[in-house]
């Protein structure tokens, strides 16, 4: 297991890194994130990043293989664009979990906030708390679980009433 501190890195260099990283044999274990944002955005591979702490916007975006274990809270937009792999949030994240998501999986230990599933396409999306208002709208495919209480306007296909 290869332990990578990010304090004082910029989130490019950051992204930079753990794409070096993931082509190794070992999984990841990121330190001291401190809610950066655009966090491991478009990485490839089968590697599992272990996150110690929350992370901000757009974490996993275009996600394309690993898995992602984030021991606390996301931004808005977790797996913005997620084609392949997971994400696993042992907190909450914030609004607009799983946009336009194609593949993969994305389970939310915790709440999520409103718009979560806005637009999804495939994969599928787990959250075992509430969701906000408009919760799977626009949803054209993928499978949507929420285990908590839920929003008004779930499910709108947008049409007007």
């Amino acid at each position: 297991m290869v332990r990578l501190d990010i304090a004082g890195m910029s989130t490019r260099d950051v992204n930079r890194k753990l794409r070096e990283l993931i082509l190794q044999d070992d999984d990841i274990v990121v330190e001291n994130p401190h809610s950066v944002h655009n966090f491991a955005t478009a990485l490839k591979g089968k590697r599992t990043v272990s996150v110690e702490g929350s992370t901000g916007f757009y974490t996993g975006g275009f996600l394309q293989g690993p898995a992602i274990i984030i021991k606390g809270n996301t931004g808005l937009y977790t797996g913005d664009n997620m084609s392949a792999g997971e994400i696993i949030v042992e907190m909450n994240t914030g609004s607009n979990c799983a946009p336009s998501m194609v593949g993969g999986t994305i389970v939310v230990k915790g709440h999520s906030g409103s718009r979560a599933g806005w637009g999804m396409k495939g994969g599928n999306l787990i959250v075992c708390g509430n969701v906000g208002l408009w919760c799977g709208k626009m949803t054209l495919g993928g499978r949507i679980i929420f285990l908590g209480e839920v929003g008004k306007g779930i499910g709108e296909s947008g049409a007007a009433k």
